[in-house]
């Protein structure tokens, strides 16, 4: 009996959550063709979607630390729990940086060469202002699916519900000011809103990690790594023009090692544990 409790109050807390996420990616269409036109909302879906896709990419890295925390959990190991938080933070962050920074400095110029230049700067702008809300909610995505391997996501679904209306409200608020740049503020004002108020503090009361921790060793350290990369990546978009798409990835291409080596500087007492790690195992299964 506790078991069936258990299932259906984990589906029922889902079922509430996926319902949330839900709203808050129609809504704003449905705000911007009920207040703009409809015409607009293509606009607004061009920017939306190139934000999906990228999103879509850390969302599998991220779920994969669910089955790790469930086993730690279960063990007991609430240290390594711990510390699969930071870790698990700064590699779905680690992903997402360069992808984010190339959308916000480069996704004009990709939208240009994409769609065509009608589009680039309307929904240029939008996907700007759009990545903001995806920082936070990567940046958490880890804390999320520990939540859910270890049962407690039912605040994680309450504040989704929260985050929905006050999208809503404040894309209603904001689309009559600031037009269809306001539906996507709104967006990302609640999504900042709800990560900075409620993970930190949920993520220190649960896990008993502390805020600044968290958000230094978690955020901020691997968010440093990336400032040289966004400054060649902007320099490239305004001196290297790119012809075609096929120019546009080999120029992101080019100046990716540049967040590599960054990562290795900031990072490189961690890859040397790895290494030492990865070199033994070979040696014990040798």
């Amino acid at each position: 009996m506790k078991i069936l409790k258990m299932i259906w109050s984990y589906s029922f807390t889902t079922f509430v959550f996926i319902i949330a996420v839900q709203i808050i990616t129609n809504t704003d269409n449905l705000v911007i063709g009920a207040f703009i036109s409809v015409a607009m909302v293509s606009f607004y879906s061009i920017g939306g979607s190139l934000m999906g896709y990228s999103w879509q990419v850390v969302s599998a890295v991220s779920t994969t630390f669910t089955p790790m925390a469930s086993g730690l959990e279960a063990g007991g190991k609430t240290a390594e729990l711990q510390r699969l938080l930071v870790r698990g933070t700064q590699v779905t962050l680690g992903i997402a940086l360069p992808i984010s920074l190339a959308l916000v400095l480069r996704g004009k110029t990709f939208i240009n060469l994409w769609m065509g230049p009608q589009y680039s700067e309307i929904s240029g702008t939008v996907l700007q202002i759009l990545i903001i809300s995806q920082f936070f909610g990567v940046a958490d995505g880890t804390a999320g699916s520990i939540m859910m391997a270890i049962d407690k996501h039912k605040p994680v679904a309450k504040w989704a519900v929260i985050e929905a209306v006050l999208n809503l409200c404040l894309s209603i608020i904001l689309v009559k000011t600031v037009g269809i740049y306001g539906v996507a503020w709104g967006t990302s004002i609640a999504m900042a809103f709800v990560h900075l108020v409620f993970w930190p503090r949920y993520v220190r009361d649960i896990l008993d990690v502390p805020v600044r921790r968290f958000i230094w060793d978690g955020w901020i350290k691997i968010t440093l790594c990336s400032i040289p990369y966004a400054a060649v990546c902007a320099i490239s978009d305004k001196y290297w023009h790119a012809g075609s798409l096929v120019i546009f990835f080999a120029q992101i291409a080019a100046i990716l090692p540049v967040y590599a080596i960054c990562v290795l500087v900031v990072f490189r007492n961690d890859v040397r544990k790895l290494f030492l790690k990865w070199q033994s195992s070979r040696l014990v299964r040798a």
